[in-house]
């Protein structure tokens, strides 16, 4: 671990971050004390994990649609005659 003062790490900023990237461990201290660690953030990706990743393999979301549910499944799940009323999308 490294400990660089506050103003050579304002002074120093890209090399320090190039040490951290290529593994190196950074403090930035005051006085002798550490502050704060200069940590490089893992690669973000754009799929989101579903439940427990932490456990497998985390999935990508399934695609899902805006569209409403099929009256026959709305039906299942309240009265039917309450959806009467609102029109169904066309199907393509």
């Amino acid at each position: 671990m490294t400990k660089v003062g506050i103003q050579e790490a304002k002074t120093h900023f890209s090399q320090l971050i190039e040490r951290v990237l290529n593994g190196e461990d950074i403090v930035v201290a005051r006085h002798g004390r550490g502050l704060v660690r200069l940590v490089a953030v893992a690669e973000e990706s754009d799929l989101r994990p579903i439940g427990l990743h932490q456990l497998g393999n985390p999935k990508q979301m399934p695609n899902q649609s805006k569209e409403p549910l099929p009256a026959e499944i709305l039906a299942t799940f309240f009265e039917t005659d309450k959806f009467a009323s609102i029109p169904m999308p066309k199907k393509p």
